[in-house]
C-alpha cells in the first residue's frame, strides 16, 4: 500500500484495494493489497486444509500427508485383512479430522497459523489455497466475534476470488454485498464503508464511461454498470449514510479495537480516536471530491463564501443546524458531518487535536469549495 499522506486515496496493487485515511493516523488496508500471480496449472481444485498433521491438498504438487509416502513399502509384509483394517481406520480418522477442520471453529492461535499459509499461498502465486485457508479463520473469527479480523478475512477471500475470475470490480460488489445479508450487525458499518469505496473504485476505472453518459428519465435497474453518474453517487452516499446510522456504536468503539483491519498511519491514534472519526472522514473524502460537480444538478446548493463556513466553529455550528435546503447535496452532506465531528470533539481534553483537526479540514475544504471575491480573506482571517 502506498504511504497514507495527504487525502484518503486508493492503492490499487493487482486490482486490489487499499483504503488510506489522510495523513493519517489510519489506513483501512488488508482488503486485498497483495500482488497475484496467475495459479499454478497444477492448482485446479486449490483446496488446502491443515489442521495440524493433517494436510490435503490436492492438485498444488504436495503430496497428501495423510498417509506415511512408505506407507506401500512398510504394510507389504502385513497380512491383506490387518492391512485392509489399518487402511479403512486410518481413512476414517482422516474424514473425521477434516470434519473437525470445516464445522469447529479454530481458535486466535490456530488462525495465526491459518494466517501465515494464506501469506505464502498468496505470495506463491496460489489464490486458492489461500481462499481455502481463509474460510476457517472467517468461521472462527465471528465465532469469537473477532469482527475486525473476520472482515479482513472477507474483503481478502472477495479481492482473491476477484483475481481468479479476471480482477474485475463489478464482482467484488456484488459478493461483498451477499456477505453483507450474513453479517452480524457490529461488522456492518465498516463493511458498508468498503462498499462504498469499491462502488468509488470501479467509478475511478471507469470515469470516461460516465462522463460520456447522459441522465436518463427511466428508473435505473439493478445492473450498476448501466448507471449514469447521478445514480452511482446515490449509491455511493447510500452506503455512506447507512455506515454512519451506527453513530453511537461507532462513537464508543476505538480505533485500536480494528487494529486487525485499520492500519496505523504516520499521526497518533488522538486525531482521529473512534471508529466513528474514521468513518466519517472517509465519507468526507466522497462529498468532498471535484467530481461531485459533475454529477450535481443545476440548482444544487452553492457554498457561498460570506456564509459563516469561515466564522469560528461555535457560529458555524448553529449555521449549520438551522440550514435546511437539499440536506441530500454532496456540499451539505460535508457540511453536517464538519459539525457532527466538531460537535463530537467540543468537549476532549486538551489539545483537542481531533477537534482542531477537523476544524482545520472545514476551513480548508470551504476555501476550495466557496465562490466569491472575498473568499481569500475571509479564508486567510479564519
Amino acid at each position: 500500500a502506498e504511504d497514507c499522506r495527504g487525502r484518503s486515496n486508493f492503492t490499487k496493487n493487482a486490482g486490489a484495494l487499499a483504503l488510506c485515511n489522510p495523513g493519517t493516523s489510519r489506513r483501512l488496508g488488508q482488503a486485498g493489497t497483495w500482488r497475484i500471480r496467475p495459479a499454478n496449472p497444477g492448482e485446479t481444485a486449490g483446496h488446502s486444509i491443515d489442521n495440524g498433521a493433517v494436510t490435503l491438498d490436492k492438485g498444488s504438487g504436495r503430496k497428501n500427508r495423510g498417509l506415511p509416502s512408505n506407507w506401500a513399502e512398510r504394510s507389504a509384509g502385513l497380512p491383506c485383512c490387518l492391512r485392509e483394517w489399518i487402511m479403512k481406520r486410518m481413512l476414517k480418522f482422516l474424514a473425521l479430522a477434516l470434519i473437525m477442520a470445516t464445522h469447529f471453529p479454530l481458535s486466535a492461535g490456530q488462525r495465526d497459523d491459518l494466517w501465515r499459509q494464506v501469506n505464502d499461498a498468496v505470495q506463491k502465486g496460489l489464490p486458492k489455497s489461500a481462499i481455502t485457508n481463509l474460510e476457517p479463520i472467517i468461521a472462527g473469527a465471528l465465532k469469537d466475534k473477532a469482527y475486525p479480523e473476520a472482515a479482513k478475512a472477507i474483503a481478502k477471500k472477495i479481492a482473491l476470488e476477484g483475481n481468479i475470475e479476471g480482477n474485475k470490480p463489478e464482482e467484488r460488489i456484488v459478493r461483498l454485498e451477499a456477505e453483507m445479508t450474513r453479517a452480524p450487525k457490529d461488522m456492518t458499518p465498516v463493511l458498508e464503508t468498503l462498499l462504498a469505496h469499491w462502488y468509488w473504485q470501479y467509478f475511478q476505472q471507469n470515469r470516461w464511461r460516465f462522463l460520456q453518459r447522459t441522465a436518463t428519465s427511466q428508473a435505473p435497474g439493478k445492473d450498476f454498470t448501466t448507471w449514469d453518474l447521478p445514480r452511482l453517487f446515490t449509491e455511493i452516499d447510500r452506503h455512506f449514510q447507512q455506515s454512519l446510522a451506527a453513530e453511537k456504536m461507532l462513537k464508543a468503539t476505538p480505533i485500536s479495537a480494528w487494529d486487525d483491519l485499520i492500519e496505523k498511519g504516520a499521526l497518533p491514534d488522538s486525531y482521529r480516536p473512534t471508529l466513528y472519526d474514521f468513518i466519517a472522514h472517509e465519507a468526507l473524502e466522497f462529498y468532498t471530491s471535484g467530481e461531485q460537480a459533475v454529477a450535481k444538478p443545476e440548482d444544487a446548493f452553492e457554498l457561498a463564501a460570506d456564509s459563516p463556513i469561515f466564522l469560528p466553529a461555535a457560529e458555524f455550528l448553529n449555521w449549520v443546524d438551522h440550514l435546511g435546503g437539499d440536506t441530500n447535496a454532496a456540499g451539505v452532506r460535508a457540511l453536517e458531518l464538519y459539525r457532527d465531528l466538531l460537535r463530537f470533539h467540543q468537549n476532549d481534553p486538551a489539545p483537542r487535536l481531533a477537534f482542531a483537526a477537523a476544524d482545520l479540514e472545514r476551513l480548508t475544504w470551504g476555501w476550495n469549495a466557496a465562490f466569491g471575491e472575498d473568499k481569500n480573506a475571509r479564508y486567510k482571517t479564519a
